[in-house]
Protein backbone atom coordinates (compact mmCIF):
# COMPACT_ATOMS: atom_id res chain seq x y z
CA UNK A 1 0.00 0.00 0.00
CA UNK A 2 1.20 3.19 -0.85
CA UNK A 3 1.38 6.80 1.23
CA UNK A 4 0.46 9.72 -0.06
CA UNK A 5 3.19 11.92 -0.74
CA UNK A 6 2.21 14.80 2.80
CA UNK A 7 2.06 11.36 4.62
CA UNK A 8 5.38 10.01 3.55
CA UNK A 9 6.60 13.80 4.48
CA UNK A 10 4.98 13.45 7.86
CA UNK A 11 6.36 9.65 8.43
CA UNK A 12 10.02 10.96 7.87
CA UNK A 13 9.67 13.91 9.72
CA UNK A 14 8.21 12.16 12.69
CA UNK A 15 10.59 9.30 12.53
CA UNK A 16 13.65 12.12 12.47
CA UNK A 17 12.23 13.91 15.51
CA UNK A 18 11.88 10.54 17.57
CA UNK A 19 15.77 9.22 16.39
CA UNK A 20 17.18 12.86 17.44
CA UNK A 21 15.78 13.04 20.94
CA UNK A 22 16.77 9.63 21.42
CA UNK A 23 20.16 10.68 20.68
CA UNK A 24 19.97 13.76 22.84
CA UNK A 25 18.72 11.26 25.57
CA UNK A 26 21.27 9.23 25.41
CA UNK A 27 24.41 11.64 25.28
CA UNK A 28 23.39 13.44 28.38
CA UNK A 29 22.59 10.29 30.63
CA UNK A 30 25.86 8.21 31.83
CA UNK A 31 25.69 5.66 34.46
CA UNK A 32 27.10 6.12 37.85
CA UNK A 33 30.03 4.92 38.28
CA UNK A 34 32.63 4.45 41.33
CA UNK A 35 36.25 4.57 41.79
CA UNK A 36 38.16 1.08 40.83
CA UNK A 37 38.34 -2.21 42.95
CA UNK A 38 41.98 -2.53 44.69
CA UNK A 39 42.27 -6.23 43.25
CA UNK A 40 41.71 -4.76 39.71
CA UNK A 41 44.91 -2.40 40.02
CA UNK A 42 47.83 -3.14 37.78
CA UNK A 43 51.20 -2.20 39.13
CA UNK A 44 54.43 -1.86 37.55
CA UNK A 45 58.33 -0.72 38.76
CA UNK A 46 59.32 1.86 36.33
CA UNK A 47 62.53 3.14 37.35
CA UNK A 48 62.21 2.38 40.33
CA UNK A 49 58.60 4.27 40.96
CA UNK A 50 55.37 1.93 41.23
CA UNK A 51 52.84 2.98 38.63
CA UNK A 52 49.59 2.08 39.26
CA UNK A 53 47.25 1.69 36.58
CA UNK A 54 42.79 0.35 35.60
CA UNK A 55 41.68 1.48 32.17
CA UNK A 56 41.88 5.47 32.11
CA UNK A 57 42.87 5.72 35.87
CA UNK A 58 46.81 6.55 36.68
CA UNK A 59 48.62 6.93 40.09
CA UNK A 60 52.43 6.88 41.53
CA UNK A 61 53.98 6.37 44.64
CA UNK A 62 55.07 9.58 44.22
CA UNK A 63 51.87 11.46 43.79
CA UNK A 64 51.34 10.30 47.56
CA UNK A 65 54.26 10.98 49.07
CA UNK A 66 55.27 7.40 49.92
CA UNK A 67 58.22 5.97 50.63
CA UNK A 68 60.00 4.12 49.46
CA UNK A 69 58.73 4.42 45.91
CA UNK A 70 59.59 1.04 44.64
CA UNK A 71 57.03 -0.54 47.05
CA UNK A 72 53.30 -1.96 45.55
CA UNK A 73 51.38 -0.57 47.89
CA UNK A 74 48.24 -2.21 46.45
CA UNK A 75 49.11 -5.84 47.21
CA UNK A 76 49.92 -4.59 50.98
CA UNK A 77 47.55 -6.76 53.06
CA UNK A 78 45.29 -4.13 54.63
CA UNK A 79 45.08 -1.91 52.31
CA UNK A 80 41.43 -0.94 51.37
CA UNK A 81 38.94 1.37 49.18
CA UNK A 82 38.97 4.90 51.94
CA UNK A 83 37.24 7.70 50.01
CA UNK A 84 36.73 9.73 46.68
CA UNK A 85 37.22 13.38 45.95
CA UNK A 86 35.61 15.32 42.89
CA UNK A 87 37.79 17.97 42.66
CA UNK A 88 39.10 21.22 40.27
CA UNK A 89 42.06 23.47 40.14
CA UNK A 90 44.03 25.96 38.20
CA UNK A 91 46.72 24.78 36.13
CA UNK A 92 50.08 26.19 37.36
CA UNK A 93 53.03 27.35 35.35
CA UNK A 94 52.87 23.79 33.93
CA UNK A 95 50.70 21.05 34.34
CA UNK A 96 51.10 17.16 34.34
CA UNK A 97 49.27 17.14 30.78
CA UNK A 98 51.68 18.77 27.82
CA UNK A 99 48.06 20.85 26.61
CA UNK A 100 47.83 22.17 30.08
CA UNK A 101 47.70 25.86 30.08
CA UNK A 102 48.48 28.18 32.94
CA UNK A 103 45.01 29.14 35.00
CA UNK A 104 43.21 26.32 33.14
CA UNK A 105 40.76 24.78 34.97
CA UNK A 106 41.54 20.98 35.42
CA UNK A 107 38.63 18.86 36.65
CA UNK A 108 40.18 14.88 38.22
CA UNK A 109 37.99 12.38 40.38
CA UNK A 110 40.64 10.84 42.92
CA UNK A 111 40.26 7.51 44.75
CA UNK A 112 42.23 6.67 47.83
CA UNK A 113 43.14 3.33 49.22
CA UNK A 114 44.49 3.25 52.88
CA UNK A 115 46.36 0.75 54.85
CA UNK A 116 47.55 0.19 58.77
CA UNK A 117 51.50 1.60 57.51
CA UNK A 118 51.98 5.01 57.78
CA UNK A 119 52.93 4.83 53.92
CA UNK A 120 50.19 2.22 52.79
CA UNK A 121 48.45 4.53 50.63
CA UNK A 122 47.88 4.30 46.94
CA UNK A 123 45.80 6.81 45.18
CA UNK A 124 44.63 6.82 41.28
CA UNK A 125 43.60 9.79 39.61
CA UNK A 126 41.47 10.06 36.19
CA UNK A 127 40.95 13.70 35.20
CA UNK A 128 37.86 14.84 33.57
CA UNK A 129 36.22 17.55 30.96
CA UNK A 130 34.47 18.96 33.72
CA UNK A 131 33.87 18.18 37.55
CA UNK A 132 32.26 15.25 37.76
CA UNK A 133 28.75 14.92 39.80
CA UNK A 134 28.28 13.44 43.22
CA UNK A 135 25.68 10.33 43.19
CA UNK A 136 24.97 7.97 45.61
CA UNK A 137 26.93 7.90 49.19
CA UNK A 138 27.42 10.78 52.01
CA UNK A 139 29.22 13.38 50.10
CA UNK A 140 30.78 16.52 52.02
CA UNK A 141 32.24 19.80 50.89
CA UNK A 142 36.07 19.45 51.09
CA UNK A 143 37.53 21.13 54.65
CA UNK A 144 40.28 23.08 52.99
CA UNK A 145 40.90 26.11 55.77
CA UNK A 146 39.82 26.58 59.39
CA UNK A 147 38.44 30.12 58.63
CA UNK A 148 35.19 28.39 56.09
CA UNK A 149 36.68 29.02 53.07
CA UNK A 150 36.42 25.77 50.87
CA UNK A 151 37.00 27.31 47.34
CA UNK A 152 39.64 25.75 45.88
CA UNK A 153 41.75 27.53 42.93
CA UNK A 154 39.24 26.76 40.40
CA UNK A 155 36.52 28.82 42.27
CA UNK A 156 34.51 25.80 42.60
CA UNK A 157 34.10 23.37 45.69
CA UNK A 158 35.15 20.06 45.67
CA UNK A 159 33.43 16.84 47.40
CA UNK A 160 34.27 14.05 49.14
CA UNK A 161 32.72 10.56 50.16
CA UNK A 162 34.71 8.22 53.29
CA UNK A 163 33.53 5.24 52.67
CA UNK A 164 35.43 1.51 53.31
CA UNK A 165 33.47 0.21 49.64
CA UNK A 166 33.99 1.75 46.14
CA UNK A 167 30.10 1.30 45.64
CA UNK A 168 29.54 3.14 48.54
CA UNK A 169 30.29 6.42 46.79
CA UNK A 170 29.12 6.61 43.28
CA UNK A 171 29.79 9.61 40.94
CA UNK A 172 28.84 10.40 37.28
CA UNK A 173 31.67 11.27 34.60
CA UNK A 174 30.64 13.73 32.27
Amino acid sequence: MQFSTSKNKALKGLSLSAFTLMAMMASSYTLAQSCPELSSVKAENVNGIVQYSVDEWRGTNADTGAEPENVNYAAVKGVKFAGVMLAQRKAGSHGEDPADTPGSTISFVKCDYTGEGTNHRVRLSHRTSTMAIADAGSWADEKKTTSGDNTNSAGTINKECKATSVTSCTFTLP
